[in-house]
């Protein structure tokens, strides 16, 4: 399968085998054309192979309507409609005075999931005097693992516990 589609290899990581789930047997699947063909688009564009190119997400945040001002991982209403389905890459940070943005923690997956198991975790709750600020946005999830490496990569986030070995996808940062 590789040597029919490379690029799938070198995108998804080399100890990876979720290309087999994409393509069963060497067979794409009409539900996976669509998804193969932004693969290929993506690697044609050279996006895996040019560091100067990069993806670019649209970053979702919440905010309070009246001020604009972001509103932190702890209050987060996690129930609106826009968390239901969202699945992508992920970056939890705080604002520092004189360095900027502190990023603490980068991910993917279900945005929902994941941002309720932090308000448990106890590496979270001892930030809990920080304002925890979150962006994610949505991406499909063949390229998940190589945009996570880029952020983990270029971000260094204080908890990390491991990056997916996939070749990194570079991509614009919220800030």
């Amino acid at each position: 399968m590789t040597a029919k589609y490379p690029f799938l290899k070198k995108l998804l990581g080399s100890n990876s085998n979720r290309y087999n789930d994409l393509l069963p047997n060497g067979l794409i699947p009409n539900i996976a054309r669509p998804r193969l063909d932004l693969l290929k688009a993506f690697a044609a564009a050279g996006a895996l192979n040019n560091p100067t190119k990069s993806l670019m997400l649209n970053w979702q945040f919440c905010t309070y309507t009246a001020t604009g001002h972001h509103v932190g991982l702890w209050n987060i209403d996690l129930n609106q409609y826009y968390f239901n389905n969202a699945s992508g890459v992920y970056i939890i940070w705080y604002q520092t005075n004189f360095f900027g943005p502190m990023t603490v923690r980068v991910g993917q997956g279900r945005i929902k999931d994941r941002f309720s198991s932090y308000r448990s975790d106890y590496r979270f709750l001892n930030l809990n005097n920080r304002n925890l600020f979150t962006a994610w946005a949505s991406v499909i999830p063949p390229l998940q693992d190589g945009i996570e490496k880029y952020l983990g990569d270029t971000l260094k986030p204080l908890i990390a516990d491991r990056f997916p070995t996939a070749l990194p996808i570079k991509v614009n940062l919220p800030w």
